[in-house]
């Protein structure tokens, strides 16, 4: 389990090698495979905090699809770093 946080029930589609993800996230398994070779992964306790790091960490191999909350939190965090590479300011 990833530390930190409220414990979440979460739901992934990640196009990276699955076992890496599987490897990370105790109490994971895969649900989906699509013809793109992308999987879905679902599991329980995980800790929000840890699983925020551990999701913007992958990049664009990586969509959170549930919960909400965790959606928010990265498109939030994502937003933000965007925002450092808009702003001309140094």
């Amino acid at each position: 389990m990833l530390p930190g946080g409220k414990k979440i029930n979460y739901k992934f589609r990640y196009w990276a090698y699955p076992q890496t993800a599987l490897d990370k996230l105790p109490n994971s398994r895969v649900t989906h495979t699509y013809p793109d070779g992308s999987v879905d992964i679902e599991g329980a306790d995980l800790g929000a905090q840890g699983a925020l790091l551990w999701v913007l960490s992958q990049g664009k191999n990586l969509k959170v699809i549930r919960p909400q909350s965790l959606v928010d939190l990265v498109k939030a965090n994502l937003k933000a770093t965007l925002a450092f590479y808009e702003d001309d300011a140094e």
